[in-house]
């Protein structure tokens, strides 16, 4: 164990030192950011919010265990909605937007078994991904 730990303690050392004689060139260097990364935080503070969507509402089809929830088209003159993500919650405060979601509609569908509670809401999201959540909404089966 001993002459382990003393083998790699000079290794280290060979390592740090190949480095300090390679110079700038054995340091990476940072990675642009990605287009898809998120916009700057100027571009977030002066984007107009979305409205909240209201008029939420689900129906349940027993037989394929389908909720379809819906809710009110946006106004037209509505230009800061971009699209919708959803969002399940515990029944407080703490929401989980489920990720890769993003409807241009006006209703999504999952399953559900029967005999079971999800509390949920519909978010709008504008150009700089800010949502404003739509009111919750309480889905027993």
């Amino acid at each position: 164990m001993k002459r382990s730990m003393r083998w790699l303690g000079r290794a280290g050392v060979v390592s740090a030192g190949l480095a300090l004689a390679a110079g700038s060139a054995a340091v990476p260097t940072p990675a642009a950011p990605s287009a898809r990364s998120a916009p700057p935080a100027a571009a977030r503070a002066t984007a107009e919010p979305a409205p909240a969507p209201t008029g939420l509402s689900h129906t349940y089809d027993a037989d394929t265990q389908t909720v379809t929830v819906t809710w009110d088209p946006k106004s037209p003159t509505d230009t800061a909605t971009q699209y919708y993500a959803i969002a399940m919650c515990n029944g407080g405060e703490l929401c989980f937007v489920l990720a890769g979601v993003a409807i241009h509609g006006t209703s999504y569908q999952y399953r559900q078994a029967p005999g079971r509670t999800n509390v949920m809401r519909v978010y709008a999201v504008n150009s700089a991904f800010q949502r404003t959540g739509s009111a919750f909404l309480t889905v027993t089966t």
